[in-house]
């Protein structure tokens, strides 16, 4: 995989390599991922710890991104400091769903004994990831449990009933940067198959609304990022009302813990880059499976 797949979509190498960057040369760092330049190829590591084709071929071109890459950011940032309070009142399950080249198990070893992280994703792109951690490093964590499931012959339930999953205690889960390709039918089905989860498990996740909902100013910045992005990248299908959404949420089980609109992300996180805005389109839900 190369790492102008950035500029194709968000692989897992192209999102590993966006971390990698914004820790070598951004500041001040939004969020800091040590590990992901360990799940990088050697020639992607390369390039991307190379200031001279850092200069020349990538700051313009990720500089076209940012609105996305910080969205990601932000919300990963948002879904990490809430598993962290989970952990701390004793919820000891992480089920992380599109898992990609996610190193939180990696960059938290000091977690092991306390919470077991369950990594959904397509069983090709599991093994391609545990040939980059043989590759890397660290070495795979104990409470890291991998799921394989084919969404197309499967479901996510049938994948945590094969693992050490425990469905009579209570998750934290997170599933971010997938939404938007998604179907509305595969997210709504998605999100009936959480609410079945323990009282009190959590799921935390980021999507789009449509943009006839924005102003007339973030309709024309949306239309330049979508010129940006048109080649090559993958089309954004479900596109939800946050009201709508919600009222939906609410009908499967769940309580509605936070909604938060790409104001709300930037307020909180973009401090110190006076200027920059993520996706005005950008949402994320934070849910708990009502009790």
């Amino acid at each position: 995989m190369s790492l102008m797949n950035i500029h194709k979509g968000w692989t897992a190498s192209g999102v590993a390599a966006a971390r990698t960057v914004h820790r070598l040369y951004d500041s001040p760092v939004i969020f800091d991922d040590d590990a992901a330049i360990h799940l990088l190829s050697p020639a992607e590591r390369y390039l991307c710890q190379s200031k001279l084709v850092f200069r020349l071929l990538l700051q313009r071109s990720i500089r076209e991104f940012r609105p996305y890459i910080f969205h990601s950011f932000s919300c990963q940032r948002y879904a990490e400091e809430q598993l962290l309070r989970a952990i701390g009142q004793h919820k000891s399950q992480y089920v992380i769903l599109g898992a990609g080249f996610d190193s939180f198990a990696l960059r938290r070893p000091d977690l092991e004994s306390r919470v077991r992280i369950f990594e959904v994703d397509h069983p090709q792109s599991q093994q391609f990831k545990q040939k980059r951690i043989a590759r890397s490093p660290y070495p795979v964590p104990g409470n890291l449990v991998f799921v394989p499931v084919d969404f197309e012959q499967e479901t996510l339930l049938d994948g945590l009933e094969r693992s050490r999953f425990d469905f009579s205690q209570p998750a934290f889960c997170s599933w971010m940067g997938t939404v938007m390709y998604l179907t509305q039918e595969a997210v709504l089905a998605t999100l009936e198959a959480m609410a079945s989860l323990a009282p009190g498990s959590e799921l935390v996740f980021n999507y789009a609304s449509p943009h006839g909902a924005l102003s007339n100013a973030d309709r024309e910045m949306v239309k330049d990022l979508e010129t940006t992005l048109r080649h090559g990248s993958a089309s954004m299908n479900a596109k939800f009302l946050p009201t709508e959404l919600a009222e939906k949420a609410s009908g499967l089980g769940f309580d509605i813990r936070a909604q938060l609109d790409s104001g709300d992300l930037d307020e909180r996180y973009l401090a110190g880059w006076e200027g920059l805005r993520t996706i005005p389109f950008g949402h994320l839900l934070h849910l708990q499976v009502r009790g």
